[in-house]
């Protein structure tokens, strides 16, 4: 059917009435991002924006999304081994990709304390 998604990873809320979720292997099939407002009350659903990768893969499994500030968007697609962050315009802004499978990707601030570097 299209416009319908499958296998579906990292459903999040993203505020009243809008959610955001990776579909890994809908209509047409390759993996994306979309975003959804919905009215739980009206049993209504409606495709506010879709992020896919250029050029397309396919992640039949895994991967997920993870809303920043600004608008942005980061979506790791899983088996394909790809992690892609998107503007609020939906372009990519940067991406990684990996021979490798990536269950997931998780942006964070950094895992390292800045120090003064002292003069010798």
């Amino acid at each position: 059917m299209p416009g319908s998604f499958a296998r579906q990873h990292g459903v999040r809320v993203i505020g009243p009435g809008r959610l955001v979720l990776l579909d890994n292997l809908g209509d047409p099939r390759e993996s994306r991002a979309e975003k959804y407002v919905y009215d739980a009350v009206g049993r209504t659903v409606r495709l506010e924006a879709s992020y896919g990768s250029a050029p397309a893969v396919v992640a039949e499994l895994g991967g997920t999304t993870q809303p920043l500030p600004g608008g942005r968007t980061l979506v790791s697609f899983g088996s394909a081994g790809r992690v892609e962050e998107y503007d609020s315009a939906g372009d990519v802004v940067w991406r990684i990709e990996s021979p490798g499978y990536m269950f997931r990707a998780q942006r964070i601030r950094s895992l390292y304390v800045p120090r003064p570097i002292r003069p010798e």
